[in-house]
Parts: structure tokens; sequence; C-alpha cells
């Protein structure tokens, strides 16, 4: 087999010395017989799962609203769930290989599916004390599951796939990106037809036979328990380039969890049914999942993750400018603006989501962890957690800013924190063989 050029480090360092029976079992581990399949299911089971997370965006808001709560309210649902993600994720990453990823990702899969039928019922809850109990409590254990699918995940796509880290994370945007744009639309058909819990039942049901597939197909070699280096998740974020690559992962989980939950009241009197609402928030899930692949492309072929990372920042922060529209324009709010606005953002959100994985794997070897997959299994826990605490003080911040300063000013602070991220990964490209001749390569053999 060819290595890619990011690992050629690697693989003069193994040929130099015989592998461990240990070290052995472990690479070889990572090529699934059925890679196709794999990925096909790993597509499915993605699409299934952002349809699920995307069901309550445009109906739990209102529905907290009727049940006496507040905006304030919505976002801290919203967050609860990115919160205890973003703590369960380092867990799963560091345990990963002892546990077995076939059962952190199937399991995590039939849990959030079941939580996901579990909030439709929300809507049968008369008491508010016990509304904001149970909403809060079904997102929990929601979560947990998240966490566990969506480390598995950054795992599969690093250690099946190895070669081919960021098209394959690439393609799991895609099918992401599809889910979340027509979770919404079909959501409010769903809605229209049975009302609020229909939407979620149903899908917590194909999340669960989709756990039942993820379970057939997905059938790992056995990885032995003993640990072959002692990493850590300080050491990681340590090291400039992985910090850089987490912090625009964190910072497009922060710009997608701000507009998903206060989006639909920004632009409320200018649609009429849960449906085009719905079609509204296809926009920006739509291009998001038409571009990812060429961004993983892009981050696999070209030697540039860092550039991407800062045109997709940019990206980014010109469509918040616009979704307000920030006040200093002086325009007035029309909704084929924000549907720019959001077309605009689906692509710069690729830019900021596709690429870090790749790149950071290859800043872990050149520092001197081993190519191997405990490595990727603290990457992808590391990663999974950015994104996810990303994801919690997107809406919770986010939305508490509304009540405060109003939805297109917070607009251009998320605006100006992507700016912020580009313009440190622009520093980190000028400043990169000064900061690096000044750090300490870890020897971890």
């Amino acid at each position: 087999m060819e290595w890619p050029k990011s690992d050629e480090k690697a693989r003069l360092i193994t040929a130099k010395k015989p592998r461990t029976r240990t070290e052995s079992v472990m690479l070889t581990s990572s090529k699934s017989r059925h890679p196709a399949l794999l990925l096909a299911t790993l597509l499915f089971v993605s699409f299934c799962s952002a349809v699920c997370y995307s069901l309550i965006a445009p109906f739990f808001p209102k529905l907290a609203v009727t049940k006496g709560g507040s905006q304030a309210l919505a976002s801290w649902v919203f967050g609860s769930y990115e919160l205890v993600a973003f703590l369960v994720c380092p867990i799963f990453g560091r345990h990963i290989s002892k546990i077995g990823p076939r059962f952190v990702f199937v399991s995590g899969i039939a849990v959030t599916g079941v939580a996901c039928g579990l909030f439709g019922l929300l809507s049968i809850v008369q008491s508010y004390e016990s509304f904001v109990a149970l909403a809060f409590a079904i997102r929990i254990v929601e979560a947990v599951g998240a966490g566990a699918y969506l480390t598995a995940s950054y795992y599969i796509a690093a250690s099946e796939f190895p070669d081919h880290v960021a098209t394959v994370q690439g393609f799991i945007s895609t099918a992401s990106g599809i889910g979340i744009s027509t979770g919404p639309a079909v959501g409010g058909a769903l809605f229209t037809a049975g009302g609020y819990y229909l939407p979620f039942v149903v899908m917590g049901v194909v999340l669960v036979l989709a756990a039942g597939l993820s379970y057939c197909v997905y059938r790992p070699v056995e990885i032995p328990d003993k640990k072959t280096f002692h990493g850590s998740y300080i050491d990681l974020l340590m090291t400039p380039s992985i910090l850089c690559a987490g912090l625009s992962v964190m910072c497009g989980a922060v710009s997608i969890g701000f507009f998903e939950p206060s989006l639909e009241l920004h632009i409320d009197h200018l649609v009429g049914s849960p449906f085009q609402v719905g079609l509204v928030f296809l926009a920006s899930a739509g291009t998001f999942a038409l571009s990812s692949p060429i961004w993983g492309w892009a981050g696999d072929h070209m030697q540039m993750p860092k550039i991407l990372m800062t045109i997709g920042a940019v990206i980014v922060g010109v469509s918040y400018i616009l979704m307000g529209p920030a006040p200093f324009l002086h325009w007035k709010l029309q909704l084929w603006m924000v549907i720019v606005a959001l077309l605009i953002q689906g692509i710069g959100l690729g830019g900021l989501l596709v690429p870090p994985l790749k790149d950071a794997i290859n800043a872990a070897i050149k520092k001197g962890y081993p190519n191997n997959l405990e490595t990727r299994g603290l990457l992808s826990g590391l990663f999974a957690s950015l994104f996810s605490l990303g994801a919690f003080l997107g809406p919770v911040v986010g939305g508490s800013l509304i009540d405060v300063i109003s939805f297109d000013w917070t607009a251009v602070i998320i605006a100006g924190l992507n700016f912020f991220v580009a313009g440190l990964l622009m520093f980190y490209l000028v400043a990169q063989k000064r900061i690096e001749s000044a750090l300490t390569v870890i020897d971890f053999s």
C-alpha cells in the first residue's frame, strides 16, 4: 500500500524498528473487509442522526413558549445536549479501543433514537415544571448517545480510511448536511400530518433500525487493551497546529449552534407555516452538504489545510453580517437576504469543519505520537468534544445575548468570532516555523 505523504515520517520510523505484537494488531485492525459497505452505512447513520438532531430547531422553541417558557429556556435545552456531549466525548475517545468501537457506535445510535422518540412526547406534558425537567432529562440521555456515536464516527473515519480521512469526513458532512437540510422540511410535513410528536417518534424508530444495521455491517478486528503510549488531551492542545484546528471546529460549531434555535423567531414574521421554516433552514445545510466533499478532497490532496480553514471562517463571518443584517449597514431585514446568507454560510462551514481532523492527525504524528489507533482515538474524542463545546456555547451564549442586545447585534459578534479565528490561523501560517522551532518534541517510544 502506498503511504500518504503526510504519514511518510511515521512510515520511516516504523520501518526502522520491528513492530511489537500489540502495534502490529493495532495497525492491521484499521482495515475493513468491506470498506464501501461500511462507508455507505456510516453515511446512512449520519443522515438519520442529523435528521433527528434537526427536528428540534423548527418546533421546540414555540412549544416551550406555549408551555410558559422563553427563548432562553429553549436555548438552554439546546445547549444542555452539547454540554453533556462535550463532557462525555473525551471519555469515549480515551477508552474507545478498550470498550470497543462497535459497541460505542451502535449503542450510541440506539440510545439517541430512543431519546428522540421520547422527546416527541413532551407535547402531552401539562405541568411546566414537569415539562422542563423531562426536556432536560431526555436531552441529556440523548446527548450521551450522541457523544458516543459522534466520537466513534471520527474514530471510524480515521482508523478505517487512514489515507482519505478528510475525504471521508467530507462525505460524512454531506450526509449530515442532507439530513439537517431535509429534516426540518420532512419534520414540518409530519408535524402538519400528526402534530408535534410524530416527527420525533418516526425518526427515533428509524434511528434504532439504523443501529441494528450498523451492528451487522461494522465488524472491526478486536483491538488489544494494552496501551502503547501515554498521550493526553492537554498535551495535544499544547500543540499550536492542533489547537488552531480545534478552534476551527469549535468556531464552526458555535456558528451552527447560534442560528439553529434563534433563526425561527428572527424570521417568524417573514414566513408562514412550519414547513416554510424548514425550507429556509434547508439553505445552509444544502450548500454545506454540496461543498463538503470538495473541502474534503482539498484537505487530502492540497497541502494547505490552514488556508482552507481561514477561507471558511471568512465566508461564515460575511454570512452573519448579512443574516442580521448588521445594524451599521442600515438594511431592512428581508427573507431573500437571510436565504443568501444561509447559502453562503453553508459553504464556509465546510472549510471550518472538514479539513481540521486530517490536519490534526498529521500534526500529532509530526510531534511524535505513534501513527496508530490510540492516537486517532484521542483525536476523535478531542474533536468531537470541541465541536460539542462550540455547539453548546452557540445557542446558550447567543440566546442570552439576543435577549439583551437583539439578534442582529449578536450576529455581528458571531461574525467577529469567525474573523478572529481567521486572523489567528493566518498568524500561525506566517509564524509557523518560528513557533515550531520553539517547541520541544515529545518522544513516546
